[in-house]
C-alpha cells in the first residue's frame, strides 16, 4: 500500500512538473524521468542517488541496486 501511495504522489508531482515545462515536455510514459520527460542519464541518476543516501545518513557502497536492497525493510 505504501508503494502505491508513494507512486500516486510521484505521479501528481510529475503532472505539476509537466505543466511548468509545457511544450518542451516529452511523454515517454516513464515512472522516473528527467524534468522534461526524457529517460534519466545514468550518471545523473547515480549522482542523485548518492546525494539522497547521504542526506539520510547512509553512504552508499557498491552499486545502487545493492544499496537499495540494504535500505529496504526485510
Amino acid at each position: 500500500m505504501l508503494a502505491a501511495h508513494s507512486l500516486k504522489q510521484h505521479h501528481a508531482r510529475q503532472a505539476a512538473q509537466m505543466l511548468k515545462v509545457g511544450k518542451a515536455r516529452q511523454d515517454h510514459n516513464l515512472v522516473f524521468c528527467a524534468s522534461v520527460g526524457t529517460p534519466l542519464d545514468a550518471a545523473n541518476a547515480r549522482r542523485a542517488f548518492r546525494q539522497i543516501t547521504k542526506n539520510v545518513g547512509s553512504e552508499p557502497t557498491g552499486r545502487p541496486a545493492n544499496c537499495v536492497t540494504r535500505l529496504s525493510p526485510s
